[in-house]
Formats: C-alpha cells, sequence, structure tokens
C-alpha cells in the first residue's frame, strides 16, 4: 500500500474523489439542475437570439442587369459603360451610384475602341441575356511617369475626382457613400480567373505570385472638421489610404482566387471590427459615416500589381446590416 505525506493511500484518494463527483451529481439532482441540460439550453438561447437579430438585419442588393454610356456635364455620352443603380436619377457620371476611375483613364489608350473592350463592362448570357459585371486586367502604359502597364478593371461607390485621374489615379477615387446602418455581412456570387503572369505595372518586373479578384466593403466615420468652404473632398478615404486610416471602423474582404468552371461561387466575409472604441460608441444622430465598396480583378491594383487578362465577374453583391440597438 502507498501512503502520501499524509498517511493516506492512493486508493483511498480514489474513492474520496468517487464520493465528491456522486456527492455532487445528487446535489446538482436535488436542487434540480442539469449541466448537460443547461448547456444546451444556453446553445438553443444563443441561436434564437442570434436569429431574433438576423430577422432585424437589412439587406442591400446590388445587381448588374442594366449599363449605359455615361454622360459628361454638358449631356455628352462617354465612350464606354458602366452598370446602373436601382438610385440613379441621371446618366451624368459625377451624380451616378458606381465609379470606374479604370474605365475613365482607359480613355486616353482605347482611342476609338468600342466599350466592350474597356477594363469594366459586362458579361451577357445569350440565351437569358442576364448581365453581369465583367472587370478584366488590361494592359497600359507609362508616359512621362505617369501612368502603369497594367490597368485593373475596378468600379467603387463615391466620387471620381476627374482631375487627379491621370497625374495622381489613387487620390482620384473618393469611395464611399452615407451608410446608416451597422454593417454585418458582405457575400455576392463570382467567377475568376487570373491571367497568366502578375506583374508591377510601374517597371514591368515579374511578381513571384498569382493574381486575385478582390471586393472589399470599408466602413469609416466622416470627420465633418475636414469639410473646408462646404468641400467635402478630404472626408473622403482614396485609394492612398482605404485600408490603413484610422478613420475605419470596421471592413469586409474577399480575395478571390480561381474557380472551376462556369457555375457561380458564393463568397462571403463578415466584418471585422477595427476601431472598436468608435464601434461602440456609434451614433447615427450626430455622426456621418460611410460604407466603400469596391471591387477589382487585381487585388493589389492600389500598389499597380496585376496580370494582363485577369477577369472578376460578379452576379450579386449584397451587404447586410442592422439597425443600432442602443
Amino acid at each position: 500500500m502507498t501512503l502520501n505525506k499524509n498517511g493516506v493511500s492512493s486508493a483511498m484518494v480514489c474513492k474520496l474523489g468517487a464520493l465528491c463527483l456522486l456527492t455532487g451529481l445528487v446535489f446538482s439532482a436535488c436542487n434540480g439542475t442539469d449541466p448537460i441540460k443547461e448547456k444546451r439550453n444556453s446553445i438553443a438561447e444563443a441561436l434564437k437570439r442570434e436569429q431574433e437579430r438576423e430577422q432585424l438585419r437589412i439587406s442591400e442588393h446590388y445587381d448588374f442587369k442594366t449599363w449605359n454610356a455615361p454622360t459628361d456635364d454638358k449631356g455628352k455620352a462617354k465612350p464606354y459603360m458602366i452598370p446602373v443603380a436601382k438610385g440613379d436619377t441621371t446618366d451624368m457620371e459625377l451624380a451616378r451610384f458606381w465609379k470606374s476611375a479604370s474605365n475613365a483613364g482607359y480613355v486616353f489608350l482605347a482611342g476609338s475602341k468600342p466599350a466592350n473592350t474597356y477594363p469594366v463592362y459586362f458579361e451577357s448570357n445569350s440565351e437569358s441575356d442576364h448581365k453581369s459585371l465583367k472587370l478584366e486586367t488590361k494592359a497600359g502604359t507609362r508616359i512621362f511617369g505617369m501612368g502603369s502597364y497594367v490597368v485593373p478593371g475596378s468600379v467603387y461607390n463615391g466620387k471620381l475626382n476627374m482631375l487627379k485621374l491621370i497625374a495622381a489615379p489613387l487620390e482620384a477615387t473618393l469611395f464611399g457613400s452615407e451608410y446608416i446602418l451597422m454593417p454585418f455581412r458582405l457575400s455576392a456570387s463570382v467567377r475568376y480567373k487570373a491571367g497568366a503572369e502578375m506583374i508591377n505595372g510601374i517597371d514591368k518586373k515579374k511578381l513571384d505570385s498569382k493574381d486575385k479578384g478582390s471586393i472589399v466593403a470599408v466602413f469609416y466615420e466622416v470627420d465633418q472638421t475636414l469639410i473646408k468652404d462646404g468641400n467635402d473632398a478630404d472626408t473622403y478615404l482614396t485609394g492612398l489610404n482605404l485600408h490603413t486610416d484610422p478613420r475605419v471602423i470596421a471592413k469586409a474582404v474577399c480575395e478571390i482566387e480561381d474557380t472551376k468552371g462556369e457555375d457561380w461561387v458564393r463568397i462571403e466575409s463578415s466584418f471585422t471590427v477595427m476601431n472598436k472604441e468608435a464601434w461602440e460608441t456609434l451614433d447615427f444622430k450626430t455622426k456621418k459615416y460611410r460604407l466603400a465598396l469596391v471591387l477589382s480583378s487585381s487585388y493589389m491594383g492600389d500598389k499597380f500589381f496585376g496580370a494582363v487578362g485577369s477577369t472578376l465577374l460578379v452576379d450579386k453583391l449584397e451587404i447586410k446590416g442592422e439597425p443600432l440597438s442602443k
């Protein structure tokens, strides 16, 4: 028989342990508690709360069924097309929901080429005439230190500063439009095929990586102190700071690799909170917020990296958000 330092045998320890366990179970039973049942009930309650929250969430759907040529402020049609959003009330490009710096800048390379040769166009099903968004990375050029040898196909919501489009293209994209919900989830139906060779669009050097498509949603606070003489341009995030600015509160990112065949693939990403303090103190009554949606055929297009021929097709895009509960 083996005794511990208190003179108690190991067999006695086992018996005491079993007695304690039995006593605990009897005590739980006497008090009407069942640990397993309590755990099961806790899970059921959590699922019920999540279902209730899901019913409160509001979906915003974006399809790409309708297209036309945007116009300038004098009513002249541009040589390319962009999707028409359900809230668009005019063809004038600067007032439309969707913008495409890719198409606007490609005008200088395209010359008299038709709209279907631009980085942003539509894919049409010949049987049903159903249209989806088609983003394709095109070959570009550099002149006098400006431009890029790759032009990713990209659309976003927000504004477009035409004056900066050539000399400072990343500053020309002003991302986002007003949003009054707590963003929860981004989802889309996509198809993707990467181009053969990833290059640096500034020096044409080959990169040891493969291209991907991307769909990004960024929720950020509008700093109203940056409005100058009625000009709110500085309150927008741009291609320079979309992912790094401290005003970013939450974001959802989908990087899309090659898909197989002709079937649509559903992708989704929940929003990740980047600024917990700002998230917990959201105030839609006294503050303003924007949600930026950016879709691109080359996920590192903001660094001028991409593969010519990379193609992203998007059939449906959905953002789910929920009302502020407090």
